[in-house]
């Protein structure tokens, strides 16, 4: 998982203020948000719905990234499957194919958001159970193995969309703040640079997403050791229940209503695509590609183009393939590495998950504190020096 961070542009018209969401949909901001004036205090149910939100989310992350290379080394699964298991991580990389799926279409009753998250959410519980019903003992057999395998990659793909769905949440909700003055008529937006929730929503989402993973990681490998192998699950399990009740009781669709321009632009793409499949039914074998083809590339440049359009993405992009490239060749082996150097599974949750995701949290309350003291650049520049 990574902390939502996004960069969006605007547009202005006489009667309209919209702006971009990650997945490039447009937004009405008198619909992004209850109305708030400089007085409100945070929003804390909201960021309460955040932190449990990449808890529940955290949870099996941790499992997969912190615990599970550990877990198979001492079971004598092999280094080479071993290595096998980052490709468990595949969705988490791939996940901006279907974002705009997941932005698009959702039951106006549940909410743009919660539609998506609840029942992930459960699911990713009844994974998680499942899992707790094989037989570590036979994990180092191929056919075990794979179906382990199986059942996480289903799980990482969950919590991939999930994360879609719960960053759109956090997005459209801590974005834009939007007061309402004093008649209750005059509604204006602010820049998100003089948005106060910003930071706070932030380090909300990265507090609970690693709390998940001390728990998913290091803690879980410190209680495997005294729980069995089953009942270890079942509490995951629970937990990712239990911080579903939240979410559950969220009034989504009472704070952020659905956008007429987004309603519109949905329409007119289906009208586009019904004049498409006219036009293709009245054209030869030949020509039925054509319209396939400009229709996938209309997708690609509708929902990506700016990726390689804005010179400032394309700079952050290979910023974050770089770090994230480098960081998944090297981590997946350091606990494998440890097992073999005799460490106990327990110490390397304690010294490795526990210690080392406590240092992020530290990392994320001192950034959170300092980015009201100075800029985001010279804040960026400052910590990639230390």
């Amino acid at each position: 998982m990574m902390p939502p961070s996004s960069s969006s542009s605007s547009s202005t018209d006489s009667s309209v203020h919209t702006n971009l969401d990650p997945t490039g949909s447009a937004l009405n901001l008198a619909d992004s948000g209850p109305p708030a004036s400089q007085n409100d205090g945070p929003p804390y149910t909201l960021l309460t719905v955040l932190l449990t939100l990449y808890f529940a989310q955290g949870l099996p992350s941790g499992f997969i990234t912190q615990a599970l290379p550990a877990i198979l080394r001492d079971y004598d699964v092999s280094l080479e499957m071993i290595g096998l298991s980052g490709l468990l991580l595949a969705p988490w990389a791939l996940k901006f194919l279907w974002a705009p799926v997941v932005d698009q279409y959702f039951s106006p009753k549940w909410g743009r958001s919660r539609s998506w998250i609840l029942p992930l959410q459960l699911l990713s519980a009844m994974i998680v159970a499942a899992v707790g019903l094989f037989n570590p003992q036979q994990l180092s057999t191929p056919q075990t193995l794979w179906a382990l395998y199986a059942l996480l990659f289903f799980l990482s793909l969950i919590g991939a969309t999930h994360d879609v769905a719960a960053d759109g949440l956090a997005t459209r909700s801590l974005s834009q703040l939007v007061r309402q003055s004093s008649d209750n008529k005059a509604i204006e937006a602010t820049s998100t640079a003089h948005n106060p929730y910003q930071g706070m929503g932030n380090a909300v989402q990265v507090i609970g997403y690693r709390l998940g993973l001390i728990l998913g990681g290091g803690v879980f490998l410190l209680v495997l050791g005294n729980w069995s192998w089953r009942y270890s699950f079942f509490a995951m399990a629970a937990l990712i229940v239990l911080n579903t009740l939240p979410i559950w009781r969220y009034p989504e669709n009472k704070h952020i209503a659905i956008s007429q321009h987004q309603t519109q632009a949905k329409t007119d793409r289906m009208l586009l695509q019904i004049g498409h499949q006219r036009q293709a039914s009245s054209t030869s074998d030949e020509t039925l590609a054509e319209p396939k083809a400009r229709s996938v590339a209309h997708y690609l440049t509708d929902n990506y183009g700016y990726f390689w359009h804005n010179r400032e993405m394309r700079a952050w992009l290979t910023v974050l393939l770089s770090f994230k490239i480098v960081d998944g060749i090297s981590s997946g082996m350091v606990k494998p590495m440890m097992v073999d150097m005799g460490i106990p599974t327990g110490s390397i949750g304690l010294w490795v998950s526990v210690l080392g995701s406590g240092a992020s949290l530290l990392g994320a309350a001192l950034a959170a504190w300092l980015l009201k003291r100075m800029a985001h650049h010279t804040a960026l520049l400052s910590f990639n020096a230390f």
